[in-house]
């Protein structure tokens, strides 16, 4: 998985975005990372996904100067 801070994914009908960059754990088939709903500070938590599962993420195009 590669998930990136600052990626967005939709879980539960509500859009969270990536605050910390994910750890693997549990010899590396989980993955955990804190996440939070934008503009709302007090949604964050922490997630966690099995290593093979799939999430749809967006990503924000990089800006170049």
């Amino acid at each position: 998985m590669n998930v990136q801070v600052g990626d967005r994914f939709t879980d539960q009908g509500f859009e969270w975005q990536v605050l910390s960059h994910p750890t693997a754990i549990h010899g590396a088939k989980t993955l955990r990372a804190r996440v939070v709903r934008p503009g709302l500070p007090e949604t964050e938590r922490e997630v966690t996904w099995l290593a093979h599962e799939r999430i749809e993420i967006r990503r924000s195009p990089s800006v170049s100067e």
